[in-house]
């Protein structure tokens, strides 16, 4: 493999806008079938690089898929459709989701036009009547509830 070009360091979607993840640089490199391959190069450990594939057709990430008749790896687009046969049968997972929990939210989210509002709740911290309401787990062991969150003090509150 041959790196063609170093990619200004990766930034990703989140909730405030584009957010640059600090120690990371995305490589783009030749395979020798010629297909390109991303690389993301992480600063603080030379070693360590997540691969990714791109269609030859479209551009887009190919994900693996598991070819149960003849028990191989593919790699699919989701765009397209094209199909290419895995070199390997690795597969590498990095999950790069947070871990959102009800704890985890803060007074912004009183202020999100999408959630749903109610005006006929008290909070039992300042008696306000209006505040939004969103379901989330608390515990790993337990079902989805329902959590308030006044309008006013973001105080938070379970039903």
């Amino acid at each position: 493999a041959r790196p063609i070009a170093a990619m200004p360091p990766l930034r990703l979607r989140g909730a405030g806008g584009n957010d640059r993840i600090p120690g990371q640089e995305e490589v783009i490199e030749y395979a020798s079938s010629g297909r390109p391959r991303r690389t993301i190069k992480h600063n603080d450990d030379p070693g360590r690089q997540t691969p990714f594939w791109l269609c030859a057709e479209c551009g887009n990430m190919l994900y693996p898929k598991e070819d149960a008749a003849t028990r191989s790896l593919k790699r699919v687009c989701r765009n397209c459709h094209r199909e290419d046969v895995a070199e390997t049968n690795l597969v590498f997972v990095n999950d790069m989701r947070p871990n959102f929990s009800a704890a985890d939210a803060g007074a912004e989210v009183t202020k999100d036009p999408t959630l749903p509002r109610a005006s006929n709740t008290v909070c039992t911290n300042c008696q306000h009547t209006e505040s939004v309401f969103f379901q989330a787990q608390t515990r790993g062991d337990e079902g989805m509830k329902l959590v308030f969150m006044c309008t006013r003090c973001a105080y938070r509150w379970l039903q």
